[in-house]
């Protein structure tokens, strides 16, 4: 994992790692939280920029994974990257929600502004 690009991880595999979905953490990039590199068509990042910006997470995913016995089945593997997908799904809802509530909100507020002015109709029979 991340071994040909010397140690950087893709933002899949740090997706993976932290247990975050891959949509959030591109977006967590964007806005800064972590730097990372675009390697052809892919963005990489360095493991001690996941561990500088996602330290409980990091932590949580470097325990000693020979501790615990690495049987996850297929059936619970595919049902948390449908988790995952939800999430993301779930996520883009909610700011798609915001971006309407917004929007709403500029509407009132032209309404309002043009009710308060009478508009041209009332101005007609004054």
């Amino acid at each position: 994992m991340g071994d040909e690009m010397g140690g950087k991880l893709s933002l899949t595999e740090a997706a993976d790692l932290l247990g975050i979905p891959k949509p959030t953490l591109s977006r967590h990039r964007k806005q800064g939280k972590f730097s990372a590199e675009k390697i052809g068509n892919a963005f990489h990042v360095e493991p001690s920029e996941l561990a500088r910006a996602y330290p409980n997470k990091w932590a949580s995913s470097q325990l000693d994974k020979s501790d615990t016995p690495q049987m996850m089945s297929d059936d619970t593997a595919e049902k948390d990257k449908e988790i995952a997908h939800l999430q993301a799904l779930l996520e883009a809802k909610d700011e798609n929600l915001k971006d309407l509530r917004d929007q709403l909100r500029a509407v009132n507020a032209r309404l309002e502004d043009h009710t308060q002015k009478g508009g041209w109709f009332a101005r007609l029979f004054r």
